[in-house]
């Protein structure tokens, strides 16, 4: 079906006449068909009947020919075994004769047969065939030099010798008895083709001196003509193929390159070749005429049959307007609709359905209308509704299309960025959050969070509250806490709800906070120091001996103390990585040996769960990195391992380089409680334990994840994580191998 363009008024044809165009159409395409068909079968027809003629003629021609020859070779033969001649006059009755030579042994000519006794030489070509030939033969001879005018009798084939051996009484070969023959009466039978039609040919074809001699009739009053070939080429296939003792029928190209259906002989005796054929034109004359006849005649029938369906069509027709103009004029509040079509057939059904229709339509349309003031006033409201809802919570809410052009944003999102409602529409989202990471860099659109959503499908809900900072419209900055959900609709997403608040205040508690940590750990550390110091110079008996329950006591107390000192320092990471007063050194760093360090520390506590730590390095490598931070990450894993490990199982350590990516990937993997499933998003939180961890034996500050977390960032390297409770953790420690000294500086 055609189509048209949005805007643009369809054009429309009336149904008379398409009717009448594809009526004429179909019955034009009929009436070539069947001329088409008549025309193929009559034409194929004609060619098998026509090859048939050809073909019979062709074997009558042969039969006549090998006759003829076959007669006068054997009364010839008769006469060479009567030394008395006796069968002379039946040689001389014989058609076509001329002349009766003997050539004795000496080669001496005479003649037999009456006439001048001056007898005229052959020439050498039939000589040297006598002397070699001792059966009987024959020789035709075409437009030969050498051979005397006496002797020619026709056009082209001047004439034909067939020559035996004389025998006497005794059988012995006495010489060679040569009958001439004039070939024009054999010719005349032969090329005859007043029976066969205007354009019909016979043609004769022998091969002589490596090119074929062609003798034809052509339909010529002085008689055939003689044609020589030089070269055997295309045009000579057929001629070669006969001579060769083939025989059928064909349409081809002859030797004057005419479009022919011929039938070919072969004549055995003498191995010529006859040929028989007619031109394809005058073949297919009476299928052209026929042609002609039926397509006058289907154009008259088209014509007839082309104005019945005129006026049928018309007739058609007239009651279907009449309706499209009825239906035209209904509108909006206008249904009035009457009968008029009583055609007592398909049309009247038709109109009467248009009728009902309309009834109900009318019926529709006022129910429809009371439904669409209803379902308005139900939508308005419940717009209001979530429009207020919207409007007072306390986050900033910033909705985006697809394309990551804004389309909402409320009351609370226009008081954190400066931007008010009506320039958001159509504005760029990362134009009116613009925002910087930890370090201080703008974030490019391409790396925005509320791009990234729309691309990957996936919600922006970091492990641990990502460091983001807000610049106003006003230029003024304060701290973001963002969150991003797409919007899907199936596999599609339709754009994303980024959900933000500022939290500044928050910050600057936070670090009030960590000052306050910092500051109560660095009173803290000289006091345990010199418990520590006391409490060793007690072990060590430097103030006495104790007895067992003393040391017991004093054991207790020293483990205490260690246990104290860890979370002190813990502390201390914790607010210097959160201030960003660690100062980063990077150095060479031999990742193998670092971790067969963290193994070695750790030999204590793997002997007394029974576990091992098995390190493998598949290509050892050498990082630049702060080999503190690294050291303290990895302690961190490997001590998470062996501490959450059930006892007796191993501790996989593997270091992987990937050189296209730069970086050295760490997996610690234990086989202990794993992590629940529901509390995974909350593992890199600040003093988050799994409730399984709370639950086992293991002790634990809640700090290790969270200080590890914070230390890859600043190292430039990322940390994750796979797990499933019951079976084990694996831990994954990306590190670029040479820590960028510009991200160095900015992390400082």
């Amino acid at each position: 079906m055609p189509s048209h363009r949005p805007g643009q008024a369809k054009k429309f044809h009336s149904i008379r006449t398409t009717l009448f165009l594809e009526s004429f159409a179909m019955l034009l395409f009929t009436v070539f068909a069947v001329m088409a068909a008549t025309f193929y079968l009559t034409g194929r027809e004609l060619k098998m009947r026509t090859a048939a003629q050809l073909d019979f003629a062709a074997s009558s021609k042969e039969y006549l020919f090998e006759m003829t020859i076959s007669r006068q070779r054997e009364q010839l033969a008769i006469l060479g075994r009567d030394p008395l001649l006796t069968t002379l006059p039946s040689v001389m009755n014989l058609i076509g004769f001329k002349e009766l030579l003997l050539i004795n042994s000496s080669g001496k000519i005479s003649r037999l047969s009456p006439g001048n006794t001056q007898v005229d030489p052959l020439p050498e070509t039939v000589m040297e065939k006598i002397k070699h030939e001792s059966r009987t033969f024959f020789f035709p001879v075409f437009e030969n030099k050498d051979w005397p005018a006496s002797r020619s009798f026709s056009t082209g084939w001047s004439a034909y010798l067939i020559a035996t051996p004389q025998f006497d009484r005794a059988g012995n070969r006495t010489g060679t008895l040569i009958a001439i023959f004039d070939p024009g009466i054999l010719i005349a039978r032969l090329l005859e083709t007043t029976y066969l039609g205007k354009t019909a040919e016979i043609i004769l074809a022998a091969e002589d001196s490596g090119g074929l001699v062609l003798l034809h009739s052509n339909n010529t009053p002085a008689g055939p003509n003689l044609t020589r070939l030089a070269e055997i080429d295309d045009r000579s296939e057929l001629f070669m193929k006969t001579l060769e003792g083939k025989e059928g029928s064909v349409e081809t190209v002859d030797y004057s390159g005419i479009r022919v259906l011929a039938a070919y002989r072969h004549l055995p005796s003498i191995k010529w070749a006859i040929i028989v054929q007619m031109d394809r034109f005058e073949l297919l004359e009476p299928v052209f005429r026929l042609a002609a006849n039926l397509m006058g005649s289907g154009l008259m029938m088209v014509t007839l049959l082309s104005f019945t369906v005129f006026v049928l069509a018309r007739h058609i027709v007239s009651p279907l307007e009449e309706l499209a103009r009825k239906l035209n004029n209904l509108e909006t509040r206008r249904w009035k609709f009457r009968r008029s079509i009583f055609t007592g057939n398909e049309l009247e059904i038709v109109d009467r359905a248009a009728f009902n229709l309309t009834r109900r339509l009318r019926e529709a349309h006022d129910h429809l209308e009371e439904k669409v003031r209803e379902r308005t006033s139900a939508l308005q409201a419940q717009h209001a509704e979530d429009a207020a809802i919207l409007e007072s919570i306390d986050y900033g809410l910033l909705v985006s299309g697809r394309n990551g052009k804004a389309v909402y944003l409320n009351k609370n999102g226009e008081l954190l960025t400066g931007w008010s409602s009506g320039n958001v529409t159509g504005s760029n989202s990362t134009d009116i959050l613009k925002i910087t990471d930890r370090s201080g860099r703008e974030v490019p659109p391409t790396e925005h969070p509320i791009l990234k959503v729309v691309r990957t499908k996936q919600r922006f809900n970091p492990l641990t509250d990502p460091e983001f900072a807000l610049f106003r419209r006003d230029g003024t900055q304060s701290a973001l806490h963002l969150r991003v959900t797409p919007i899907l609709k199936g596999r599609q997403c339709l754009g994303s709800v980024a959900v933000f608040r500022d939290i500044t205040e928050e910050r600057r508690i936070d670090h009030m906070k960590s000052d306050f940590i910092t500051l109560v750990s660095h009173q803290l550390r000289t006091p345990l120091s010199s418990m520590r110091w006391y409490l060793e110079m007690l072990l060590a008996k430097d103030a006495g001996s104790l007895n067992s329950q003393q040391e017991q006591y004093v054991e207790e107390v020293t483990a205490s103390n260690s246990r104290m000192v860890h979370l002190v320092n813990a502390l201390l990471n914790v607010s210097r990585l959160e201030l960003g007063k660690i100062q980063l050194k990077p150095e060479a760093v031999d990742v193998a040996k670092l971790l067969s360090e963290i193994k070695e520390s750790f030999k204590l506590e793997l002997k007394r769960k029974k576990m091992t730590v098995e390190v493998h390095c598949a290509n050892p490598a050498e990082i630049y990195s702060d080999r503190g931070l690294l050291l303290l990450i990895l302690e961190n894993l490997v001590n998470n391992a062996i501490k959450y490990g059930r006892e007796s199982t191993s501790v996989s350590a593997v270091i992987a380089l990937n050189r296209p990516q730069k970086t050295v990937m760490f997996s610690i993997s234990d086989r202990g409680i794993g992590i629940p499933e529901n509390q995974q998003p909350e593992i890199f939180k600040k003093l988050f334990r799994g409730t399984n961890a709370r639950l086992s034996d293991a002790e634990g500050s809640g700090l290790g994840l969270y200080i590890s977390h914070i230390a890859a960032e600043s190292i430039g390297g990322k940390l994750s994580f796979h797990s499933k409770e019951g079976t084990g953790t694996t831990f994954e420690l990306s590190v670029p191998v040479e820590l960028n000294k510009t991200e160095s500086t900015k992390k400082n």
